[in-house]
């Protein structure tokens, strides 16, 4: 990636991407000025420990960055892995769907002295 290039269009600060090996896969002329593009990155969620307790991480080649917590010991962070009928998988070619949920672990009591308890739930369809 070279940050040192302007925009033919206007003159601004640019980013050019050289794509490697793949040039015949890129016309020259085939993205436009203006043409949306997408970019990924991938990451691995976990948990981390911090200060004792269990937080929502992630990871990209290093080592776990803490996103969120504290979570529940045991149960803070859960997969389910669910193929295209909603039915729980373990063959990584079938999974479609992924829910994901994630429990608070904080020891924050209420007005009534109980323990305050909080969750997250996401399905994710995925693409393929």
């Amino acid at each position: 990636m070279d940050s040192t290039v302007t925009c033919p269009q206007d003159g601004d600060p640019a980013l050019e991407l050289e794509f490697s090996g793949q040039g015949a896969a890129f016309a020259a002329d085939s993205v436009g000025i203006g043409a949306a593009m997408r970019s990924y990155e991938e990451f691995t969620f976990g948990t981390t420990t911090l200060n004792g307790d269990r937080y929502l991480a992630r990871r990209d080649t290093g080592r776990y960055v803490p996103m969120a917590g504290p979570i529940a010991d045991t149960d803070g962070l859960e997969f389910v892995y669910r193929d295209a009928f909603g039915d729980v998988t373990t063959v990584d070619t079938l999974v479609s769907q992924i829910e994901v949920t994630i429990r608070t672990g904080s020891e924050v009591m209420n007005s009534l002295g109980r323990m305050v308890q909080d969750s997250v739930l996401v399905w994710i369809h995925t693409r393929n």
